[in-house]
């Protein structure tokens, strides 16, 4: 009875232990859904935050974006801005327009391993940078160098062309014109100014513009009994070895010696006896310039295989008659030698003599420069230290607009001569020449300088 009555009691208990352990079981699985179900409340909550976070972080990010748009073209209307207020600063005082052209790399150069590129163009802010291993080693020299405009390894004759066109209406409203290119030898500036091929360089592409602003003058005033009438001259010299050569001229001719002289009618300098011939179209352009081109002095050594040997000097004079006006213009283009190291080009017997001539009138060259840029205006200017600077002081006395074509190479190997030419390049656009004066006359003051020519001519 005692172990029956026991058993009786433990089933009670068992029972009860497990009523109350069922109970506790519910009694946790609800708390646990509840706590889930805040759990799933909050975490939608969470996730609308986020999600609210993230578009707003989108439309920050979307504004940030506009703002450094909005600055970005507030930047370039500043500096096209500043660009344009420049040139009319260069434009009042005269100063030379300087472009930076830096050639490609060559192939000779990549087969010697000497293709390391020492500059960085900038077109945008128009700077040459130096590369930062050279600009380490040279803590002297400044990192870098602005110009007018700058053309990087890559930029086309169209691209450098868009930036000469507007010299070309300047010619036919009667200013004098001067381009000339400038650098050691090899560095591009034949390629700048001429060009090769299918692909004209400056020269005759300032020519077409000339001619087509003709064309578009005589069309536009057809209807009028005015209509303008427009010749255009062209003459062709090289200074060799302080020799000035007529590279027009016929072979019995060209030997004859030509020499500069101050033309007192129109109060410039000319040279007596030089070929003048008159092209109606580029088609005459191109077969004189072809004749003149075959006639210049090349050559070859170390560094360049096609050398330009002398100075070239194309001359092209307009003279726009129209409504009682006579514009009488004038367009020098100008592909110097290039400065050489004869350490460098090895030059010996003719080369050599051709070479020290050039460096010595590119020499005095930088003499006139380094006058014409000093604070004392009285100071002489030596322009008659050789033919090249005596042919150009029409174009640095103040009366012509001048721009520069600085070309220069990019590999190490020819940096120290890459930056000789960048100083030179400096020193030029910090001259202040005056303002260009426009050659317009009344057609009967043209008449009368005609008739007191031809009365001196007789005379003499």
């Amino acid at each position: 009875r005692a172990l029956t009555r026991c058993k009786e009691e433990m089933e009670i208990a068992l029972q009860a232990r497990s009523k109350q352990l069922e109970l506790e079981k519910e009694t946790a699985l609800l708390d646990l859904r509840k706590e889930l179900e805040e759990n799933a409340g909050k975490s939608n909550e969470y996730c609308r935050e986020l999600e609210s976070l993230k578009k707003e972080s989108e439309r920050n990010e979307m504004h940030l974006s506009q703002a450094v748009q909005n600055w970005k073209d507030k930047y370039e209307k500043e500096r096209h801005l500043r660009r344009k207020l420049h040139n009319k600063v260069v434009d009042l005082q005269g100063n030379i327009r300087v472009y930076c052209r830096v050639r490609p790399v060559l192939g000779h150069e990549l087969k010697r391993n000497a293709s390391n590129v020492m500059f960085l163009c900038d077109t945008d802010s128009c700077q040459i940078t130096l590369a930062e291993s050279k600009a380490t080693i040279l803590r002297d020299q400044d990192e870098q160098y602005e110009f007018d405009r700058v053309f990087g390894l890559n930029s086309t004759q169209e691209e450098v062309f868009s930036h000469v066109e507007p010299l070309a209406t300047s010619v036919l409203d009667g200013y004098k014109v001067c381009i000339f290119a400038y650098g050691q030898t090899g560095s591009g500036k034949t390629y700048t100014m001429d060009g090769e091929g299918t692909n004209p360089g400056v020269n005759q592409r300032t020519l077409e513009s000339i001619f087509r602003l003709i064309s578009e003058l005589t069309s536009n005033n057809k209807t009028t009994d005015e209509s303008p009438v427009c010749t255009v001259k062209l003459s062709m010299l090289e200074i060799y070895n302080e020799t000035i050569r007529d590279l027009l001229a016929p072979q019995q001719k060209s030997k004859k010696k030509l020499d500069i002289r101050f033309d007192q009618t129109n109060q410039e300098l000319y040279v007596p006896g030089l070929t003048e011939v008159s092209v109606k179209c580029m088609n005459d352009v191109k077969e004189q310039m072809k004749i003149g081109r075959n006639n210049r002095t090349v050559g070859a050594h170390n560094i360049n295989e096609h050398s330009s040997r002398s100075h070239l000097v194309v001359t092209v004079t307009v003279v726009n008659k129209h409504k009682d006006k006579v514009h009488r213009g004038k367009l020098n283009l100008i592909d110097l030698a290039g400065s050489e190291r004869i350490n460098k080009t090895e030059a010996t017997g003719e080369r050599l003599t051709e070479a020290k001539s050039i460096n010595k009138s590119l020499s005095a060259l930088g003499n006139v420069i380094q006058a014409l840029g000093s604070k004392d205006k009285k100071k002489h200017v030596p322009f008659r230290d050789s033919k090249l600077t005596y042919l150009l002081q029409d174009c640095l006395n103040g009366s012509s607009k001048v721009m520069m074509f600085v070309n220069i190479s990019p590999v190490e190997f020819n940096f120290q001569e890459s930056m000789c030419s960048i100083k030179f390049a400096q020193r030029c656009a910090a001259v202040n020449l005056g303002q260009a004066k426009k050659n317009t006359e009344s057609e009967q003051i043209v008449t009368l300088k005609q008739t007191i020519e031809n009365l001196r001519s007789k005379l003499n």
